[in-house]
């Protein structure tokens, strides 16, 4: 019986095998991940190891399940047909029968991975029909000590899953209020309307929106440094996207001044591949999938049928938290889990709450598990739109009705805009220069990549939250000075960003871009392409995490496009030195020609960019020149 019950686990292993071999080489070149110091970097990592092991052992786990439902059903198929079928015929039938049940179940329910099949949905009928019968066997004859495994292990699997109905009111006022930042990923807020996103049209039009709002480094990571320090990137120190802990300046981080205040604090985000901000950053929790160099590896393999089916169960996210809440794994992510997720981590916690949730459906690639690829790209960027609109409210209406947000701030932002090349995704020049770069942090002078969502309610009576001028610029580093100042801190001069209230209209708010991405044809990211250029870019830490190298750090950083805003006025400086001057109520921009007269506020915001940036570019004041195109 036991040498019985390891030929159906070694039959498991091997086809599970197959498929991790076969995925693993389709998703991406293995030998361009493990050489050189990555790959060394990756196998010297404790974290990574023990990451790795509890995928064995949630890959082994899975292969022990599948292999005694198969026996359970080949023992009882041989008793059912009197043994007139040979032990070995009925092997063959139940590993058949249960791969064909497990393929059509995965098409059904993930009809976006490799293997699902179009032809096997079409046969909704015979899944059941033979999906009964299958059952029907297994449990034939079932001794009392079996089913009271069985029970127990679906106990374990499901019970995490099922929701119960919670009173409408379960979160007390607490003397500070509760803090709440919503964020949606890649919004071009040119893009925001009824028809794409309802419910953050109404909420900006019944409460506080800032519409001239900017990030001054268009990608997720260095944005949400900037929310938490109240740091532009160049104090802050988050220039690029995965940069070193150590790099950082954490000084001023909103989460641990809350913390001295009683606040408990929550970070969710369903996507942390190029965002590892967590419990370093003075997080009590963190909902989502690790941000580890690990993840990027094996949740490629959520192709493979049997594991998929088990992806979205609660209790799975202990032992494989890639394949649970993660939005990178788009052919298996369902929104409304890991809303359910974040709302089970507020009610696990008491007194003020200060909570920090990240959407990034909208974000590249546009998908998930209901997509259809037949649709093209910005069809499909409306279509996460709408759903990350979705989510939005269902968490809002959730904290509405439980009463958190009786006494709370809740800030509605983006972290930076997108472009799709679109006319208004740019601004216009005479010069050739392509000022539409498709994605985010590609160009600076594509304003819907840097104008950000920035909307606010409160509950919570405070100063800093009145009397505020829509007409000036703000920027995402002004929301902890903001938050702040309605808690009582005086020292707010700490922070590059301002409180809203006190905003001067003629700020400066510095801008640069990040690394570019490499796109096909058909304006999608090449992701292949572009991880096997950059891979010689990064390391694996201590911890496990994918982290920018330090000795590649600043030629990166100093190849970046800079500029900066002032009013109306942007100065962009470009990788080749052309320096641009962009007048954003008409959206026409200049080449610079220093041999012309330019207003005293054009030099002026031109000697404070070069002035900022001084460390980073090679040019200065006395060394512009008339630039030619043909330069």
């Amino acid at each position: 019986m036991l040498k019985h019950f390891f030929s159906h686990i070694c039959v498991v292993l091997l086809v599970t095998y197959i498929y991790f071999t076969f995925e693993l080489a389709r998703a991406i070149d293995t030998r361009s991940v493990f050489k050189g110091t990555l790959g060394y970097d990756a196998l010297t990592s404790l974290p990574f190891w023990v990451e790795l092991l509890k995928f064995i052992f949630f890959l082994c786990s899975i292969s022990i399940v599948c292999a005694v439902v198969t026996l359970r059903f080949s023992n009882s198929l041989h008793k059912l047909t009197s043994k007139w079928l040979s032990q070995g015929s009925c092997d063959f039938l139940s590993v058949i029968t249960f791969s064909f049940i497990i393929l059509t179940l995965s098409s059904f329910t993930f009809p976006n991975l490799h293997f699902s099949s179009i032809e096997l949905k079409k046969n909704e009928t015979l899944i059941y029909v033979v999906a009964a019968i299958f059952m029907a066997v297994v449990l034939y004859g079932i001794k009392k000590r079996e089913l009271t495994l069985l029970l127990i292990f679906c106990g374990i699997l499901f019970s995490p899953n099922i929701k119960f109905n919670k009173n409408n009111k379960v979160h007390k006022i607490t003397t500070h209020p509760n803090i709440v930042i919503l964020s949606i990923d890649s919004l071009n807020i040119s893009d925001i309307n009824s028809e794409n996103t309802p419910f953050i049209s109404s909420f900006i039009q019944k409460n506080t929106y800032l519409p001239n709002t900017y990030t001054s480094n268009a990608r997720t990571f260095p944005s949400w440094v900037s929310i938490l320090t109240g740091l532009y990137p160049v104090n802050s120190g988050a220039r690029l996207n995965l940069t070193d802990f150590k790099r950082l300046n954490t000084q001023t981080l909103i989460t641990h001044k809350l913390k001295k205040r009683g606040y408990t604090t929550i970070y969710a985000q369903d996507e942390r591949r190029f965002n590892n901000i967590g419990k370093r950053y003075g997080f009590d929790a963190v909902v989502g999938p690790p941000a580890t160099a690990l993840e990027f590896l094996l949740a490629k393999l959520v192709d493979i049928p049997h594991i998929a089916l088990f992806s979205n169960y609660t209790v799975i996210g202990n032992i494989a938290p890639y394949y649970v809440y993660n939005r990178a794994n788009w052919k298996t992510y369902q929104p409304q889990n890991f809303n359910e997720q974040i709302i089970s981590t507020i009610e696990n916690q008491s007194g003020p709450i200060f909570v920090a949730a990240h959407f990034t459906l909208p974000h590249w690639p546009y998908k998930y598990k209901e997509s259809y690829s037949s649709k093209g790209i910005e069809d499909k960027y409306f279509d996460m739109l709408r759903i990350a609109d979705k989510q939005v409210q269902d968490l809002y209406d959730y904290m509405n009705t439980s009463g958190f947000l009786d006494n709370s701030m809740l800030f509605l932002i983006s972290d930076h805009g997108e472009s799709f090349g679109r006319d208004k995704d740019g601004v216009f020049t005479l010069s050739e220069i392509n000022t539409r770069t498709l994605g985010h942090g590609t160009n600076i002078m594509s304003l819907t990549q840097y104008k950000t969502l920035n909307a606010f309610e409160s509950t919570f009576k405070c100063q800093a939250l009145t009397a505020i001028d829509r007409q000036v610029n703000y920027s995402l580093a002004d929301l902890s000075p903001t938050i702040l100042s309605c808690l009582g801190e005086k020292n707010v001069s700490q922070f590059d960003g301002q409180v809203f209230s006190k905003v001067d209209k003629d700020r400066f708010i510095p801008l640069e871009s990040s690394l570019k991405p490499l796109f096909d044809a058909n304006g999608n990211i090449n992701e292949s392409v572009t991880i096997n250029k950059n891979l010689k870019m990064y390391k694996v830490n201590s911890l496990g995490q994918l982290v920018f190298k330090e000795e590649k750090y600043q030629d990166a950083v100093n190849s970046k496009q800079f500029g900066g805003i002032q009013g109306t006025l942007m100065v962009s400086i470009m990788e080749n030195q052309q320096v641009f001057i962009t007048d954003m109520n008409t959206q026409q921009a200049i080449l610079f020609d220093k041999s012309h007269l330019h207003s005293e506020k054009t030099q002026h915001l031109l000697e404070k960019t070069l002035q900022y940036f001084s460390r980073n570019l090679s040019i200065q004041d006395n060394e512009i020149q008339e630039n030619k195109l043909s330069e």
